[in-house]
C-alpha cells in the first residue's frame, strides 16, 4: 500500500511541477459577443474553475440572456493540503476526502449562485480529482478502472453526482459528457486550456475535444475557447488588484494559437471577487492567488489542431513546450526543445529535440491516441512509448507490444520515431503527448496536441 503511495504521490509530483514556456501577445482582440440565441457550456475540471476563469463569463452571458451550463468534471476532492487546513485535521481518511468533495460541491451552489446560476444550471460528473488524465492515458476498454488513493474506490462514490457509480474509466466520461453536450447544444464552449500545468485540466480539453469529434455531423459546431487557471507564475500580482487587468500567461499562447480578450464591468469584477470568497476550503491558503482572477478582463484562447503533412515544419511544431522550475534550470537545459510531426504512406514520424546531446541519462514518454470515427475511440490503441538510449518500450495501454514495432533512430541532439498506421488502426486523427526525462526525473513536457491527417481514402 505504502509503495503504490509512493507511484502515485511521484506521478502526481512529475505532473505538477512544469512551468510552461511561449509567447506574450501585448494586444489581443476581443472575445466575440454572445447574442440570447446563444448556449454557453462552462467546462470546470473542479468547484471553482468556473469562476477564476469564466466568472465574467457567465455574467455576460446571463445579462444577454443566453442559456448556461456548468458542467464539474470532479469533485475536487484531492486538495489535501487546503483540507486539513480548513478542517483543522492533521490527517484525512477516504471518507473524510469525500466530505470535503461534498463541500466543494456546496462551496460551489454558493459560488455560483452569486454569479446569477440557478442548480438547476449546474451538472457534478464526480470523477476522480488528479485522476482524469490517468483514465485518459490507461483508462479504457478492457483495461481496469482508475483506483483514487485518496478516495479509496474506483468509482463515482457521490450519490447526489450526474455519474454516481460509474467505473472511473475513460468511455464513462466520454459517455456522460457527450450526453450533456447533445442535451445542452451549446453554442459557445470555454473549457480549459491544454496546457495548463494541472492534469486533470488537460484532460478536460481531451475529453472535450473527443465528444466534440463523436457528434461531427449530428450538432452544429460550437466554438470552443480555453481559459487560463494554472500558468506558472501567474497572475502577477497574485493578490486582489480589480482596478487592473489580467496580463497574459507569458506562457500560454504561441502565435498560431490566438488569443481573446472579455472586458468586465466594475460590478462583475466585484461579483466575481465575492464569488470566489464563497470557496472557504480554497481560499483558506490561496485566497490571494484566486482573488488575482477578479480583474478588469478574462482571458481565452483557440488552440490550433496540426495539419500533418509529409514533411516536418514550424507550422505542426508542438507548442507550449513546458520546462521545469526556474530553479532547476540545470534540468531545463536538457530537456525538449520541440516536436514536430510528419505523416507518410506508411506511418506517423515524430522527431523530438532536445536541448542538449543525448546522453545516456535521457529519456522521453511519448503518448498517441488514434481516432477515427467508424470505429469506437474505447477499442482504438492508446500508444504509450518509452525511450532511452539503446531501450525503447512500447504498450497499448497496459498491454505490452514488441518495441520492434516502431522504428527509432538517434542523431545528436534529436530522435525519430516513425510508427506504422497500421499499430495505431490507421486514425484520421491523433491525440499526442511528450516528455522529456532525465534519469528518473521528468523535466520538460509539450501540451496534448491534436493531430489531424490529410484525406484518407476509404474513411469516414
Amino acid at each position: 500500500m505504502f509503495l503504490l503511495a509512493g507511484i502515485v504521490l511521484l506521478a502526481i509530483a512529475i505532473r505538477m511541477t512544469w512551468t510552461p514556456r511561449s509567447f506574450i501577445r501585448p494586444h489581443q482582440p476581443l472575445m466575440p459577443p454572445l447574442s440570447p440565441t446563444d448556449r454557453l457550456l462552462v467546462l470546470a475540471p473542479h468547484e471553482d474553475d468556473e469562476t477564476l476563469g469564466a466568472g465574467g463569463a457567465i455574467q455576460q452571458a446571463l445579462a444577454t440572456g443566453a442559456q448556461v451550463r456548468v458542467v464539474f468534471l470532479t469533485y475536487g476532492d484531492h486538495n489535501e493540503v487546503a483540507f486539513m487546513l480548513y478542517k483543522k485535521e492533521p490527517f484525512l481518511t477516504s471518507s473524510g476526502n469525500r466530505q470535503m468533495g461534498e463541500t466543494r460541491r456546496r462551496e460551489a451552489l454558493a459560488a455560483t449562485q452569486a454569479l446569477g446560476l440557478s442548480s438547476n444550471q449546474l451538472v457534478f460528473l464526480g470523477y476522480p480529482d488528479l485522476g482524469t488524465l490517468f483514465i485518459w492515458e490507461e483508462h479504457w476498454d478492457k483495461s481496469a478502472p482508475f483506483y483514487s488513493l485518496l478516495t479509496d474506490t474506483r468509482e463515482v462514490p457521490y450519490a447526489d453526482a450526474y455519474s454516481a457509480g460509474r467505473a472511473y474509466k475513460g468511455e464513462n466520461i466520454m459517455i456522460d459528457l457527450q450526453r450533456q453536450v447533445e442535451d445542452f447544444r451549446p453554442t459557445r464552449i470555454l473549457v480549459t486550456h491544454p496546457a495548463d500545468r494541472h492534469p486533470d485540466h488537460q484532460a478536460y480539453y481531451l475529453y472535450i475535444n473527443l465528444v466534440l469529434f463523436n457528434l461531427e455531423g449530428r450538432l452544429p459546431p460550437p466554438s470552443v475557447y480555453c481559459y487560463p487557471v494554472h500558468a506558472g507564475q501567474w497572475p502577477t500580482p497574485a493578490d486582489y488588484d480589480p482596478a487592473n487587468g489580467l496580463p497574459l500567461p507569458p506562457a500560454l499562447v504561441t502565435p498560431t494559437s490566438p488569443g481573446f480578450m472579455s472586458m468586465l464591468e466594475g460590478a462583475q469584477v466585484r461579483t466575481k471577487a465575492n464569488a470566489i470568497r464563497l470557496y472557504k476550503s480554497q481560499t483558506v491558503n490561496s485566497e490571494h492567488w484566486m482573488l488575482s482572477f477578479a480583474r478588469q478582463n478574462e482571458l481565452f484562447t483557440q488552440p490550433q489542431f496540426i495539419q500533418l503533412t509529409s514533411f516536418p515544419s514550424p507550422t505542426n511544431a508542438a507548442h507550449a513546450t513546458w520546462e521545469a522550475q526556474e530553479e532547476e534550470a540545470f534540468l531545463a537545459s536538457n530537456g525538449v526543445s520541440g516536436v514536430t510531426y510528419n505523416e507518410t504512406k506508411s506511418g506517423l514520424e515524430v522527431h523530438v529535440t532536445f536541448r542538449s546531446l543525448l546522453g545516456k541519462e535521457a529519456g522521453l514518454f511519448l503518448h498517441l491516441h488514434g481516432y477515427r470515427k467508424d470505429i469506437r475511440f474505447p477499442e482504438m490503441p492508446k500508444l504509450n512509448i518509452y525511450w532511452r538510449p539503446g531501450m525503447t518500450m512500447v504498450s497499448d495501454q497496459a498491454v505490452k507490444l514488441s518495441s520492434s514495432s516502431i522504428a527509432v533512430y538517434e542523431s545528436g541532439r534529436q530522435i525519430t520515431f516513425k510508427i506504422p498506421w497500421v499499430i495505431l488502426n490507421d486514425p484520421t486523427r491523433l491525440f499526442a503527448q511528450a516528455h522529456g526525462m532525465l534519469g528518473t526525473k521528468s523535466v520538460s513536457q509539450t501540451s496534448w496536441q491534436i493531430l489531424v491527417r490529410q484525406p484518407v481514402e476509404g474513411h469516414p
